[in-house]
Formats: structure tokens, sequence, C-alpha cells
């Protein structure tokens, strides 16, 4: 197969949460999806009935002449297959922000990266048009083909090499990640005393409206950016019987006042 100018053939590999969006939002571009490869045989037929294509779960069966091989596997395993596969023609990419672009190197193709920066659950629809696409490559004309790619998904496509995507992507676990672990935390702490979680949806709103519109340290509030040392006192003792998350209150406060103080310095 050939790439024209109307037309990208795709190999999907991997259907987890990350290709199953992928392969939604490609859905409707000028892209053909010569197959969807995943060990989860179900995964794989889903993905593939979206994209009007065939399922596979044996490696034999990846097909050969696809004009990009989209990896979009979880880092280990897409480490595994990169090792292992070697495919004649083609270009060759994956998703993950954290995977540098030279271990493509094994794949004896041309390479890339396209690394959509969003957090990604199968039920929940995505906006791709709100989604920064980060994206490199080995060489200039492999870059043509995957921008051509990353455009198909989202409007907001940025060159950003290895190291820069990995920083992204360490600052995307504060931000995402352990932040969504601070609201298992906050449901845990009104669960114990027979609240809701939803009494602090407003107040989540009204923090995501001003984070989106404010430097987040100017955005900081709380007892420990006040110095309310009564407070804080009071929050830890209400903690005793949650030890854990006692340190990590007492962590955080101290994080706070700390860099309260610097800035006061500078």
């Amino acid at each position: 197969m050939q790439m024209t100018q109307s037309l990208i053939h795709i190999t999907l590999i991997g259907a987890g949460n990350v290709g199953y969006h992928l392969a939604q939002q490609l859905s409707n571009a000028p892209v053909a999806f010569d197959a969807v490869f995943s060990r989860n045989p179900d995964h794989a037929v889903e993905v593939a009935a979206m994209v009007h294509s065939k399922g596979i779960n044996h490696f034999s069966d990846i097909p050969e002449g696809s004009d990009l091989y989209l990896i979009s596997l979880a880092d280990q395993a897409a480490e595994d297959f990169i090792r292992i596969f070697k495919p004649k023609s083609g270009v060759v990419a994956h998703t993950s922000g954290s995977l540098d672009l030279a271990i493509m190197h094994q794949t004896m193709r041309p390479h890339g990266v396209i690394y959509p920066l969003q957090t990604f659950s199968r039920a929940k629809p995505v906006n791709f048009d709100a989604i920064p696409v980060c994206t490199e490559a080995s060489d200039t004309n492999t870059l043509l083909l995957i921008d051509k790619v990353a455009h198909f998904l989202s409007p907001d496509v940025r060159h950003i090499n290895s190291a820069q995507r990995r920083q992204t992507h360490l600052a995307a676990v504060f931000a995402c990640n352990f932040t969504n672990f601070m609201y298992v935390a906050a449901a845990d702490i009104l669960k114990k005393h027979d609240l809701e979680f939803d009494i602090l949806r407003p107040l989540l709103n009204e923090f995501f409206t001003k984070a989106n519109l404010m430097d987040p340290w100017a955005a900081q509030t709380g007892p420990a950016i006040r110095g309310d040392q009564n407070i804080i006192s009071t929050h830890l003792e209400m903690l005793n019987d949650l030890n854990e998350y006692k340190q990590l209150y007492r962590l955080l406060s101290t994080l706070i006042e700390n860099r309260k103080e610097s800035e006061k310095q500078v």
C-alpha cells in the first residue's frame, strides 16, 4: 500500500483506553485502518468495529504495507513490542509521554511520536479539539506524516523533543494523577463521616475555573498559605485515625509554607 494525499493506511497496535479514543477520533478522518492489534481479542474486535477494520490478536497477523504503525500500549508493553517489531515498510510511532524517541531505532524504520496530553477513560467522551498533541520524528519527511495524523486528532499540535515530553508527562502526573488521589482522600474523609463527595463539586468547579485563568501559585489558598497554625493543628488532630493522610497533610502544608517563605525572599 502506498500513502496518498487522500488516504493514510494505519495499523493500530493496542486497543486500551488511549487506542480506543484515538481510533474513535480518527474514524472520520481520511485514513483507513488495515488492522487493530490487541492481546485482548475482545478489545481488538470492539475497536476494529468502530473503524470498519479487522481485529487481530496474534503478532504474526499484523499486516505489512501500512503507512503508519501506531503503537498505543502501556510503556513496558510498548518497549517489549518495539524490541521485536521489524516491519518492511511504513512509519512506526508510539503514543507514550515518557518513552524516548530513540527507542524506536530498534524498528529499523522511520519513526515518531504522537502523544495526546490527556487522561483517557474508555466510557468518558473526549473533546480532542482541546487536547495538545505533542509530536516528534526521526526526520523531516516523517514529521510531515506524523503531524498530518496529529492534526486529524486535534488542531493543537506541538513539536517537543523527548526530554521536554518526559518533563511534560511528569508535570501531568502531579497536575492530574496525584490531584485525583487528593479527591480519593477527600472522599474517604467524607465517607467516614457519612457525607457525600458531591458536596465538594461546586468548590472543585470553582477551583478548575481559577486554575484555567490564573497562575497556579497565585491561585493557591488555604490555611497553609495564610499561616493559620491553629487550623492546621486542628486538622492534623482530626486525622489521628487516618495516619497516612495526616502525614500527607503535614507534608503538603510544609511545602506550601516553605514556598511562601522563599517567595518573600525573591
